[in-house]
């Protein structure tokens, strides 16, 4: 397989962010959305440039911070987008998700009353769903400051390849998640989640908070894929692999435990994932900076792509 410059790896998600930025824009304005908080979003980005111009010849800490800053942009733009889409939305598909886990013989309602038996298990399961944005840090320190850079770009650039499959399914079907459907008594977080869902469905919700912002996907669990991709980017370190494969294996079970996932919602999210990891695959690419480049190099080929 030819290889491709890890430039590619710098520009790309840049490039994803900036197409998201007048995206997000240009649908604010047009349905006179009111964005909230985003003073909060301006000082956190600003911080992170700062921090990378004062450490710019660090080049592990200009990795991570670069890295976060990227994907701190893309989330603020993706759910922006992602409120807006759920305002115009067609009809919920819960029905046809709850066949679709019927005719692959998965008892959400089975799997529920033997977890209410096992408390503890519940409480894992419970726990590890709330864990994403702790690995995710984690992820971008382990891999950062290790100098790992293709596994943590590329880590990066498939969270926003699967992100943008995850929306374009999101709009197309629509839903509103197992504790309606089924009936269930929703946790906080779920009670949460279906304010802000049927709020914006009913044209009550006509503003974005960045200082309450709620994940309106159900099909497919970007949970799933986020646990997924945290995973695959740790595979090659010896020291963490195991404890982050195990990890994200249970809360992928959670997302639809904790989640109030479809089992098809979760089995879509995993085709993804593994649909963005080999279309990017790792070996593609081959990197121009060895351990000890500087971070001016890193810089130059980041602001050259």
């Amino acid at each position: 397989m030819a290889t491709v410059s890890i430039d590619w790896l710098d520009w790309a998600p840049w490039m994803i962010v900036g197409c998201l930025a007048i995206a997000a824009a240009g649908w604010t304005l047009h349905e006179g959305f009111a964005v909230k908080g985003i003073g909060g979003l301006a000082v956190a980005v600003a911080a992170l440039i700062a921090a990378a111009v004062y450490f710019r010849r660090e080049a592990r800490f200009l990795l991570c911070t670069t890295v976060l800053l990227q994907i701190v942009l893309f989330s603020s733009f993706f759910a922006l987008l992602s409120y807006l889409a759920v305002a115009s939305a067609g009809p919920l598909v819960d029905d046809r998700l709850a066949d679709w886990d019927a005719a692959l013989g998965f008892d959400l309602l089975r799997l529920l009353a033997w977890t209410d038996q096992h408390p503890t298990i519940s409480a894992i399961l419970d726990a590890s769903y709330n864990t994403m944005l702790l690995q995710t840090a984690a992820v971008i320190v382990i891999l950062g400051f290790a100098n790992d850079r293709v596994p943590l770009k590329l880590f990066v650039l498939r969270m926003m390849l699967a992100g943008l499959v995850t929306f374009v399914f999101m709009v197309a079907l629509p839903a509103e998640g197992t504790p309606n459907h089924y009936g269930l008594t929703p946790t906080r977080l779920q009670a949460d989640y279906l304010e802000h869902l049927h709020a914006l469905r009913s044209g009550l919700l006509r503003q974005f908070d960045y200082g309450r912002v709620e994940g309106l996907a159900t099909f497919p669990s970007f949970h799933a894929i986020w646990a997924m991709l945290i995973a695959v980017a740790c595979l090659h370190r010896r020291g963490v692999r195991v404890f982050f494969v195990v990890l994200n294996g249970v809360a992928i079970l959670s997302t639809v435990t904790t989640g109030g996932h479809y089992l098809c919602d979760v089995l879509g999210g995993a085709v993804i994932a593994v649909a963005v990891c080999l279309i990017t695959p790792a070996r593609k690419y081959q990197s121009k900076a060895p351990v000890g480049s500087t971070a001016s190099q890193l810089l130059q080929e980041g602001t050259a792509a």
